[in-house]
């Protein structure tokens, strides 16, 4: 049994006054970045919880280029600072799950994370994926999204199950199988994808970024630098 918990209850005003492409260069992507997170503790497992939001941001603090040492148990932590950032904001979902702005206000809580900004265009997640840093995406998920294909691609397709939020920190302008998509890890242990990463073709991020998705990204100067 997995579990979701993407709480979304409408985009917030201020996301677009602290959008992601002022501190973006203007060149041609690389056919290929990743930012690299240690392996283990990762993927990790929210397990029956909705505490996805918690261990995509554990997922992001983890990865390169500044990697923050978090395991589990350091996120089951982070996930009550998660929730009271919530309630702080007049939310409360008794537990069922959070708000990606939650998260980074956590992270920012905990001192891990100084600022952040948010990815409101395509070009803006593919631009931060290729030259910035990792993405926390908050997205609808559909039925399909639970497995991936035994190449670990993920099809957009189904009814909407609810909100999940995952971790982007790959980068490929030319899959050898899929072209030009991101790579995914989810926190749902190593049974998802391969061994808990998948792979999104461009159309199908389109479509779940035009459903009200979300996309962050940690901005403090000093780990991004």
């Amino acid at each position: 049994m997995v579990a979701l918990g993407r709480e979304f209850t409408e985009l917030h005003p201020g996301n677009l006054n602290y959008p992601i492409r002022a501190l973006l260069p203007q060149r041609v992507r690389p056919d290929v970045k990743i930012w690299d997170i240690k392996k283990p503790p990762f993927p990790l497992d929210q397990k029956e919880e909705g505490a996805c939001v918690a261990h995509a941001w554990a997922g992001e603090l983890a990865s390169a280029p500044v990697q923050f040492l978090v395991d589990q148990a350091w996120t089951w932590k982070f996930w009550q600072v998660v929730q009271k950032q919530d309630r702080l904001m007049g939310n409360n979902f008794g537990g069922r799950g959070a708000t990606v702005l939650a998260g980074a206000k956590a992270a920012r809580a905990v001192n891990a994370v100084g600022t952040f900004r948010w990815a409101l265009t395509i070009d803006d997640i593919l631009d931060t994926l290729a030259f910035y840093g990792p993405v926390v995406m908050g997205v609808d998920w559909h039925e399909s999204m639970y497995t991936t294909d035994r190449n670990g691609l993920v099809r957009v397709d189904g009814p909407i199950a609810g909100g999940h939020c995952i971790l982007a920190n790959q980068y490929y302008k030319r899959h050898q199988l899929f072209g030009e998509c991101i790579g995914l890890l989810n926190s749902w242990n190593t049974g998802w994808g391969l061994n808990g990463v998948g792979f999104l073709r461009i159309p199908e991020l389109m479509r779940l970024r035009s459903a009200n998705g979300e996309f962050c990204v940690a901005t403090d100067v000093a780990r991004r630098s």
